[in-house]
């Protein structure tokens, strides 16, 4: 709704960090032009060859997407028993996933892995979500963050210092995360990852588009969906009337919850993360791990 935009313009595309950020307006033009470019900038899904980053890397950076990364490249050890992971949606720089890593850090007190999928234009980055949406997460445009994602997530699993692995995952992210989800039950059934340590996954999808998303008998792992009623994005996935689901095999495990009141919006910052601060999800457990922990008050079960 209009009332929002600001917040999307400051919280989700850091219009406010960019004026602060820059030494001049002129600067900050640019930085935001930039921005605006890569959602309308149709590229090329996965990374470009290397001889052509070094030889012609204005060529590159025009026909070829920015390289998936994770930040910091290692898995965060910061004492804590927990560890935390966000794997961003379409249409999102490197700075806007970074800076909700940062914005999640604060929320909950720990440093959070930030697995970076990026953009190839607002148009580009639809049509991916449709192939791997449908195609059980088999995408070779989202194959490359899905391997980052695995590899950080069976590192922290396997640690027997951490008892908790926290995913946090928005829009195509929670695509994404399906794909890592069926890659982790693959490695279970080959010995690689036991029972137990799976046990330690929790994943919350903020937005939930994907197809399946499924659980053992006993609930393992815990799969979370957090929606806003009139999000079109999350009424593709978990959200989906449940006529939809049936006649798409649409498998979405564990509670879908709800804000207070009936809510619009997509956006993480603006539409999510703002309202999840303040409590607006009752029945999250997402709240558990916020230093203004509320008890739940309801959770609305997943219909299947």
């Amino acid at each position: 709704m209009p009332g929002t935009w600001l917040d999307v313009l400051t919280l989700d595309l850091g219009l406010d960090d960019l004026l602060k950020e820059s030494k001049s307006s002129i600067t900050s033009f640019i930085s935001m032009f930039g921005t605006l470019l890569a959602f309308v900038r149709p590229t090329i899904p996965g990374d470009s060859p290397r001889v052509l980053r070094t030889l012609l890397p204005l060529v590159a950076w025009v026909v070829f997407s920015d390289e998936a990364t994770v930040t910091p490249d290692q898995l965060v050890d910061d004492g804590s028993p927990e560890s935390f992971f966000y794997v961003n949606g379409i249409c999102t720089t490197r700075r806007m996933a970074l800076a909700t890593g940062a914005e999640l850090s604060k929320m909950f007190n720990k440093n959070v892995t930030v697995v970076h999928n990026p953009t190839d234009s607002f148009i580009v980055d639809i049509f991916e979500c449709v192939f791997a949406k449908l195609w059980t997460g088999q995408s070779f445009a989202t194959s490359r963050p899905c391997a980052l994602l695995m590899d950080r997530l069976l590192e922290a699993l396997r640690d027997p210092t951490k008892t908790k692995v926290v995913l946090i995952a928005h829009s195509q992210g929670t695509i994404i995360a399906s794909d890592a989800l069926r890659r982790l039950w693959t490695a279970v059934d080959k010995g690689e990852l036991t029972h137990d340590e799976m046990k330690k996954l929790e994943i919350y999808n903020l937005a939930n588009a994907a197809h399946w998303m499924d659980q053992t008998e006993d609930r393992v792992p815990y799969i979370e969906s957090i929606c806003n009623q009139r999000d079109t994005v999350g009424m593709l996935g978990a959200n989906a009337p449940e006529s939809v689901k049936q006649s798409w095999n649409i498998r979405i495990a564990g509670p879908v919850v709800y804000p207070t009141t009936n809510r619009w919006g997509h956006m993480i910052s603006a539409h999510y993360l703002k309202h999840l601060k303040n409590g607006d999800y009752p029945g999250s457990k997402l709240h558990t791990y916020m230093n203004t922990a509320k008890e739940p008050e309801y959770i609305v079960a997943a219909s299947h």
